[in-house]
């Protein structure tokens, strides 16, 4: 057997050597199985005879090229597969095809994840690309499990268009320094600070959180002291309230209705129409249904079977959107 270039768990793929034409004219030579492969026009003999000559000048200039795929089970060449360069194009691009008895069995992905490994870690190629038509579902199937990103398709001069699918290495994990672990039951403020540092940070880059807007609506009595407030923020579309808080020789004088009322009125005059909150059922989950808020989460495990509820309210507006 001519050099094995990779193994799987039922293939080997070696290098194609003298009599492996007969194979390729098998699966090459099949209309059915070309269809998609190039122009689509099966192989003769003598083109099968050629592309031998231009593999063997393949693996003299760049070590790699295509390669026959033979069965574990029956050792016998099933297909092939390779890394080729059409035309001098820059970028590898991998091919494959086999014969119409060898479809259906995952051949096709298994070979393929080994193909690029071995493109990577043989040769150093950073990207290998695939190039599919837009009606070959199945092959766009393989290319997906064999672990491919499909990109921009490709304008030919005919006016069709290909489609393009990529694959990178992985990078090598980094080695990572011994790490220790403490706990606290009472966590240092100093600690508590980076931790939060760290986090705002690195939610600042990620994310245009500039944009959120804290906003507030206070009740006062006759006297001017706060006797209430409804406490929260804006981001986008959205209105988290934070806090509803009315002073307890105040309640039940409507105070918390015209505060949250007044809350969710100033926010929709900032483009708002998605409001939201979490309660503790011994606070106000049923003021908040009357409000218009329905639980969309449920939390319990607290003692005496407390539950906390996420609730949400869309204004009228947006869920007459189509």
């Amino acid at each position: 057997m001519s050099e094995v270039v990779f193994e799987t768990e039922r293939l080997v793929a070696r290098r194609l050597e003298p009599g492996d034409e007969v194979a390729m004219l098998e699966v090459y030579g099949d209309a059915e199985a070309m269809r998609w492969v190039g122009d689509g026009v099966p192989l003769t003999a003598e083109q099968c005879d050629r592309w031998l000559v231009v593999t063997a000048e393949n693996y003299r200039l760049r070590g790699y090229g295509m390669f026959a795929l033979v069965e574990r089970a029956s050792a016998k060449v099933v297909g092939f597969c390779g890394l080729v360069h059409p035309a001098g194009q820059a970028e590898a691009e991998a091919k494959y095809a086999f014969a119409r008895g060898a479809w259906g069995r995952g051949l096709a992905t298994e070979a393929l994840r080994a193909l690029l490994g071995y493109g990577s870690s043989a040769h150093g190629l950073q990207e290998i690309i695939a190039t599919v038509a837009p009606d070959n579902a199945a092959s766009q199937r393989v290319l997906l499990k064999a672990g491919m990103r499909e990109g921009a398709p490709r304008a030919e001069d005919d006016g069709t268009r290909t489609l393009c699918f990529s694959w990178r290495p992985r990078p090598p994990a980094m080695s990572v320094e011994p790490v220790s672990y403490a706990d606290f039951d009472d966590p240092p403020a100093d600690l508590m600070g980076v931790v939060d540092d760290g986090l705002e940070s690195y939610n600042r880059q990620a994310a245009p959180l500039d944009e959120v807007r804290p906003l507030a609506t206070f009740a006062h009595g006759p006297d001017g002291k706060l006797v209430g407030g409804a406490v929260g923020r804006t981001w986008g579309e959205c209105c988290e309230l934070q806090q509803l808080w009315v002073a307890s020789g105040h309640r039940e004088r409507g105070i918390a209705s015209r505060l949250l009322r007044q809350f969710e009125v100033r926010a929709a005059g900032r483009g708002c129409s998605v409001f939201y909150l979490t309660t503790l059922s011994f606070q106000a989950p049923d003021f908040y249904r009357r409000h218009g808020y329905a639980s969309i989460a449920e939390i319990r495990g607290y003692p005496q079977d407390i539950a906390k509820y996420l609730m949400r309210k869309e204004a009228a507006a947006r869920r007459e959107q189509p």
